[in-house]
Formats: C-alpha cells, sequence, structure tokens
C-alpha cells in the first residue's frame, strides 16, 4: 500500500485516502415515501347527507426504505450531525389525517 513517508504524520496518510472509491458506500435505494388515501362521500351517493359533500383522508410521508444496497443499513437520505461526526438522525415520518366538507 503507497504511503507518504516525509514529513512523517499518519494524519496526513489518512487524509491522503478519506476520497478512495474503497471507503464509498452504494446509495442505491428503493423508499416508500409518500402514501395518501381518500374517500369522497356525496350527496349523489348519500341522500340523507346534510352537505354537498364530504372528503376523509389519510396522508403518511417517508414510511421507511424496502431496500438498500449498502450492507450497513446507512439511509442514504438521512442528515449527518456534523461533517465529520458518524451520529445520524434519519428522516422523519410524519402522518397526517383530515376531513373536508363543502357545505
Amino acid at each position: 500500500m503507497p504511503s507518504l513517508i516525509y514529513p512523517d504524520n499518519s494524519s496526513t496518510r489518512d487524509q491522503f485516502y478519506n476520497g478512495s472509491e474503497v471507503l464509498v458506500d452504494r446509495g442505491d435505494h428503493i423508499r416508500l415515501q409518500d402514501i395518501q388515501l381518500s374517500y369522497d362521500l356525496t350527496r349523489k351517493q348519500w341522500g340523507r347527507l346534510p352537505v354537498q359533500g364530504i372528503r376523509i383522508y389519510l396522508y403518511a410521508n417517508n414510511i421507511g426504505i424496502l431496500w438498500r444496497a449498502n450492507h450497513d443499513g446507512i439511509d442514504p437520505d438521512a442528515i449527518p450531525t456534523n461533517g465529520s461526526n458518524y451520529t445520524i438522525y434519519p428522516n422523519p415520518r410524519s402522518i397526517a389525517a383530515g376531513i373536508k366538507i363543502d357545505l
């Protein structure tokens, strides 16, 4: 393995290999990102409905990763806390539900 001899500083040698291809993990992945489910109730379908229409919906974001190419369990879209720190915060998962009423 080639190495810098002078100056005798191991941190210089380590910096030389920081961009090496062998240190790069694959970022290929399949992610379940967005799901939206909704159901519409209209006065045409439900004659006794007191309003024109009602929509009931559920929305979920960042559900999770279905498959990843790296074997270290790393999420390619995760946000590192520092450039040199290996602590990684995953992207937050969010779920929303609601009702929309057309008068």
